[in-house]
């Protein structure tokens, strides 16, 4: 135990805390005489060398158990943008806004309801607003198996039904389709060569954005005809099941020239993008070199040092959007407003680009092999991916009469 007395500290603006023995300990509201109190027995027992366990002692609150459980989650996920934890901490500031002193074995499923419509409040889908209704009731699942909890909070929890889509007052989001190939055409114009490839290879396998963006050629299998990819790190890993990758003729022209590297550096790289995207402006000059602004080396060089060797999802959709805003400028005479619904309804992400592999594949292998395909555990989750060929049903029903 360290010699150092744990301190009475600001958490979120208006909460006390007290981190002891590596764990943090909810005190109640900042500055009131009764988390003072609390503070001052919690230290009193810590001199005495009392386990954590026993310092607790009080009702276990709300914030207590979010705390515990937030330690947990960053331990457990890793805190990486946009994962699992980093999506996670908002529903955990929710929670903790509207009952954090509240005792968490008194957290009902009325009071989950409140939490539920503060969701709606601040403007969330009904699928969003369901899924963090989830979480919510999975946070006390885990404490109830820490035995912060009765089991019995949990199980009552789940009796609190999702929102059903047309039965309640709650907006519906948009859903991820397809997108056609002139517009990826188009879009693919804008782009530097190496993102234009990514998109190419992505539409060619099925592959995810992150897999794409995390290939590197050590981890390609060329061997046979068909050449396979198995990342190291997938969506379902975690779930000990195997992701396969397969990269035929037309992926694997796409690869070739990409494969002349160390075998554990990534095939696209942001750094090398920018290298092209500068040589292509330079290039492009119309104003002769002696006259204008000159190119800097040294600052040329600190720019590129600036990126990464590696793509990440977010990197990867800016320069899509980006290059979608160039290939569809809005037309004249819009206001602002209108300027950025143009905008936000001719860009497209690269999440679209797997469903419009898998649309494509199920037009003509059927269900089973947009699954193969995709890497889906069960085909209820590819009918999400891949939508049924309107025209093929059109052409259907006119043979049927």
């Amino acid at each position: 135990m360290s010699d150092r007395t744990p301190q009475y500290r600001r958490y979120r603006g208006k909460y006390a805390r007290v981190k002891i023995d590596g764990k943090l300990i909810h005190l109640g509201e900042y500055g009131s005489d009764e988390s003072r109190a609390k503070y001052r027995r919690l230290i009193s027992q810590w001199a005495a060398q009392q386990p954590v366990d026993e310092v607790l002692g009080d009702e276990v609150t709300v914030a207590e158990v979010l705390e515990a459980y937030r330690a947990w989650a960053e331990n457990h996920y890793g805190d990486v943008p946009r994962g699992r934890y980093r999506n996670l901490l908002p529903t955990i500031r929710a929670v903790r806004e509207l009952y954090a002193d509240l005792p968490a074995d008194k957290f009902s499923p009325k009071k989950l309801k409140v939490v539920r419509q503060a969701f709606i409040q601040a403007g969330n889908t009904r699928t969003h607003v369901n899924t963090c209704t989830r979480r919510v009731v999975a946070i006390f699942r885990w404490a109830a198996e820490e035995e912060m909890v009765p089991g019995s909070v949990p199980h009552a929890l789940q009796a609190v039904r999702p929102l059903e889509k047309g039965r309640c007052q709650v907006r519906e989001g948009k859903p991820v389709k397809a997108i056609d190939l002139k517009t990826v055409n188009a879009t693919v114009a804008e782009l530097t060569p190496i993102v234009a490839d990514m998109v190419r290879l992505q539409l060619a396998s099925g592959a995810r954005p992150g897999e794409i963006c995390d290939l590197t050629p050590g981890e390609i299998d060329r061997s046979g005809e068909v050449w396979i990819y198995q990342p190291l790190h997938h969506k379902a890993a975690w779930k000990d099941r195997e992701r396969v990758v397969c990269f035929g003729p037309q992926a694997q022209d796409i690869l070739r020239k990409y494969l002349l590297r160390p075998d554990d550096q990534p095939c696209f790289s942001p750094r090398e993008a920018m290298k092209q995207y500068l040589e292509q402006r330079e290039a492009e000059r119309r104003t002769p070199r002696c006259c204008g602004n000159r190119a800097k080396p040294q600052r040329r060089a600190r720019r590129l040092d600036q990126l990464g060797d590696r793509y990440d999802v977010m990197a990867y959709r800016r320069a899509i959007h980006r290059a979608c805003d160039r290939a569809f400028p809005p037309p004249e005479g819009l206001d602002e407003k209108a300027r950025q619904k143009w905008k936000s309804d001719h860009r497209w992400g690269p999440n679209r680009l797997r469903h419009t592999a898998a649309t494509k594949v199920r037009q003509e292998y059927g269900l089973d092999g947009a699954q193969a395909i995709l890497g889906h555990a069960h085909a209820r989750v590819t009918e999400v991916y891949s939508e049924l060929n309107k025209e093929k049903a059109v052409e259907i029903a006119k043979r049927l009469g």
